[in-house]
C-alpha cells in the first residue's frame, strides 16, 4: 500500500489509491477485526526520498517514464538501505494479517 499520506498526490489518484497508509491505520483495523499483524513493513527507501524530494520543489509530473526507469534502477539500492535501517520508513507499507 502506498505510505504516508502527507505525500498523496494526482499521481495517486491517476494510478487508483484513494489514500497513502501508515500503520496506526492497520493496527486500529486490527483491532476491529478477528484478524491480528503478522508483519508490518515500510519498503522503498529510495521511493519515500522521491517523494520527500518531489514534496519539497514542487516537482511536476513530467517525464514519468525518465523517472520511473531511473526509480526501478535503484531498486536494488533501496533494498540495501531497507535491509540496513530495518524498514522503519518507505514509499510502500506492507501488511501481512492473519486471522485469529
Amino acid at each position: 500500500m502506498p505510505a504516508y499520506q502527507a505525500f498523496y498526490s494526482e499521481f495517486d489518484k491517476s494510478v487508483g489509491h484513494y489514500k497513502r497508509y501508515n500503520k496506526k491505520d492497520f493496527i486500529k483495523f486490527e483491532k476491529k477485526t478477528n484478524l491480528r499483524i503478522e508483519k508490518l513493513a515500510y519498503y522503498d527507501s529510495v521511493g519515500f526520498l522521491f517523494l520527500v524530494l518531489n514534496k519539497i520543489f514542487y516537482l511536476k509530473q513530467t517525464n514519468l517514464k525518465n523517472k520511473i526507469f531511473l526509480w526501478n534502477l535503484l531498486i536494488p539500492v533501496s533494498k540495501l538501505i531497507d535491509s540496513l535501517t530495518f524498514n522503519i520508513f518507505g514509499k510502500s507499507l506492507l501488511c501481512v494479517f492473519k486471522k485469529c
